[in-house]
Protein backbone atom coordinates (compact mmCIF):
# COMPACT_ATOMS: atom_id res chain seq x y z
CA UNK A 1 0.00 0.00 0.00
CA UNK A 2 1.45 3.36 -0.50
CA UNK A 3 0.02 4.75 2.48
CA UNK A 4 2.49 2.56 4.77
CA UNK A 5 5.40 4.51 5.00
CA UNK A 6 3.23 7.80 5.49
CA UNK A 7 1.37 5.83 8.16
CA UNK A 8 4.55 4.21 9.96
CA UNK A 9 5.82 7.97 10.07
CA UNK A 10 3.00 9.40 11.41
CA UNK A 11 3.39 6.18 14.33
CA UNK A 12 6.63 6.95 14.98
CA UNK A 13 5.47 10.87 15.66
CA UNK A 14 2.82 9.78 17.88
CA UNK A 15 5.79 7.69 19.66
CA UNK A 16 7.76 11.04 19.83
CA UNK A 17 5.00 13.33 20.31
CA UNK A 18 4.19 11.82 23.50
CA UNK A 19 8.25 11.43 24.06
CA UNK A 20 8.12 15.64 23.94
CA UNK A 21 4.86 16.39 26.69
CA UNK A 22 7.12 13.73 29.14
CA UNK A 23 10.93 14.67 28.76
CA UNK A 24 10.03 18.44 28.64
CA UNK A 25 7.62 18.11 32.40
CA UNK A 26 10.56 20.03 34.34
CA UNK A 27 9.77 23.06 32.26
CA UNK A 28 6.29 22.49 32.50
CA UNK A 29 6.31 22.37 36.41
CA UNK A 30 9.04 25.24 36.67
CA UNK A 31 6.22 27.20 34.38
CA UNK A 32 9.00 27.89 31.78
CA UNK A 33 7.10 28.65 28.71
CA UNK A 34 9.90 30.34 27.07
CA UNK A 35 11.63 26.76 26.72
CA UNK A 36 8.22 25.52 25.51
CA UNK A 37 8.05 27.34 22.93
CA UNK A 38 11.43 27.63 21.94
CA UNK A 39 11.59 24.09 21.14
CA UNK A 40 8.02 23.78 19.54
CA UNK A 41 8.46 26.36 17.08
CA UNK A 42 12.00 25.08 15.98
CA UNK A 43 10.93 21.81 15.76
CA UNK A 44 7.83 22.81 13.98
CA UNK A 45 10.15 24.89 11.50
CA UNK A 46 12.47 22.03 11.24
CA UNK A 47 9.28 19.68 10.10
CA UNK A 48 8.22 22.06 7.06
CA UNK A 49 11.52 22.90 5.92
CA UNK A 50 12.12 19.17 5.64
CA UNK A 51 8.51 18.90 3.89
CA UNK A 52 9.68 21.18 1.65
CA UNK A 53 12.36 19.10 0.40
CA UNK A 54 11.28 15.61 0.87
CA UNK A 55 7.74 16.27 0.27
CA UNK A 56 8.11 16.15 -4.09
CA UNK A 57 10.85 13.06 -4.03
CA UNK A 58 8.81 10.67 -1.48
CA UNK A 59 5.55 11.86 -1.50
CA UNK A 60 3.05 11.74 1.29
CA UNK A 61 6.00 9.31 3.34
CA UNK A 62 8.41 12.20 3.53
CA UNK A 63 6.21 14.38 3.90
CA UNK A 64 5.46 12.16 7.63
CA UNK A 65 8.92 11.51 7.48
CA UNK A 66 10.28 15.48 7.85
CA UNK A 67 7.59 16.07 10.45
CA UNK A 68 8.84 13.01 12.56
CA UNK A 69 11.94 14.21 12.82
CA UNK A 70 10.92 18.17 13.24
CA UNK A 71 9.39 16.82 16.41
CA UNK A 72 12.51 14.66 17.40
CA UNK A 73 14.06 18.20 17.30
CA UNK A 74 11.58 19.54 19.31
CA UNK A 75 12.15 15.99 21.66
CA UNK A 76 15.63 17.14 21.96
CA UNK A 77 15.74 20.73 22.62
CA UNK A 78 12.96 20.37 25.05
CA UNK A 79 14.67 17.46 26.94
CA UNK A 80 18.00 20.21 27.31
CA UNK A 81 15.86 23.46 28.21
CA UNK A 82 13.96 20.87 30.64
CA UNK A 83 17.50 19.25 32.45
CA UNK A 84 18.88 23.24 32.62
CA UNK A 85 15.67 24.02 34.47
CA UNK A 86 14.71 20.88 36.78
CA UNK A 87 17.54 18.24 36.67
CA UNK A 88 14.76 15.27 36.73
CA UNK A 89 17.06 12.48 37.11
CA UNK A 90 15.39 10.37 33.83
CA UNK A 91 16.46 6.44 33.50
CA UNK A 92 17.84 7.29 29.73
CA UNK A 93 18.50 4.22 28.88
CA UNK A 94 15.03 2.85 30.29
CA UNK A 95 13.28 5.65 28.43
CA UNK A 96 14.93 4.69 24.67
CA UNK A 97 14.02 1.31 25.04
CA UNK A 98 10.43 1.58 25.45
CA UNK A 99 10.69 4.22 22.37
CA UNK A 100 12.66 1.39 20.49
CA UNK A 101 10.88 -1.28 20.92
CA UNK A 102 7.33 0.89 20.26
CA UNK A 103 9.27 2.00 17.03
CA UNK A 104 9.94 -2.00 16.65
CA UNK A 105 6.41 -2.98 17.08
CA UNK A 106 5.40 -0.62 14.76
CA UNK A 107 8.21 -1.62 12.16
CA UNK A 108 6.56 -5.26 12.22
CA UNK A 109 3.46 -4.43 12.41
CA UNK A 110 3.44 -2.40 8.91
CA UNK A 111 6.25 -4.56 7.22
CA UNK A 112 4.13 -7.29 4.67
CA UNK A 113 2.47 -5.03 1.95
CA UNK A 114 -1.11 -4.08 3.48
CA UNK A 115 0.38 -4.24 6.78
CA UNK A 116 0.45 -7.83 9.24
CA UNK A 117 -2.42 -9.60 9.55
CA UNK A 118 -4.67 -8.93 12.64
CA UNK A 119 -3.90 -11.57 14.58
CA UNK A 120 0.19 -10.63 14.18
CA UNK A 121 -0.61 -7.01 14.63
CA UNK A 122 -2.19 -8.03 18.23
CA UNK A 123 0.04 -10.92 19.15
CA UNK A 124 2.55 -7.60 18.81
CA UNK A 125 1.25 -5.66 20.75
CA UNK A 126 0.33 -8.15 23.63
CA UNK A 127 3.85 -8.62 23.66
CA UNK A 128 4.35 -5.30 23.68
CA UNK A 129 2.12 -5.24 26.83
CA UNK A 130 3.78 -8.07 28.38
CA UNK A 131 7.33 -6.34 27.82
CA UNK A 132 5.94 -3.28 29.81
CA UNK A 133 4.78 -5.29 32.75
CA UNK A 134 8.42 -6.77 32.87
CA UNK A 135 10.56 -3.88 32.15
CA UNK A 136 8.21 -2.37 35.52
CA UNK A 137 6.36 0.79 33.48
CA UNK A 138 2.61 -0.90 33.45
CA UNK A 139 3.02 -2.13 37.42
CA UNK A 140 4.32 1.80 38.41
CA UNK A 141 1.22 2.69 35.95
CA UNK A 142 -1.16 0.84 38.31
CA UNK A 143 -0.13 1.81 41.27
CA UNK A 144 0.11 5.28 40.71
CA UNK A 145 -3.71 4.81 39.53
CA UNK A 146 -4.40 2.85 42.22
CA UNK A 147 -2.99 5.51 44.61
CA UNK A 148 -5.09 8.61 43.21
CA UNK A 149 -8.08 6.79 43.09
CA UNK A 150 -7.68 6.86 47.42
CA UNK A 151 -6.95 9.97 47.03
CA UNK A 152 -3.29 9.91 47.80
CA UNK A 153 0.04 10.67 46.01
CA UNK A 154 2.17 7.88 44.75
CA UNK A 155 5.56 7.41 46.02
Amino acid sequence: LPALPALAGSLGFAIAYAAYHVLTMPSALSKDMKDLGISASVGAGTGIALTALLAGPLGSGGTALAFLLGQMVAVGLGFTFARRRVPVPFDRSRMALLVAAAGVVIALSLLPPGGAPLAVRLGLAAAFVVALFVEGTAREVIRSLRGSRRGKRPA
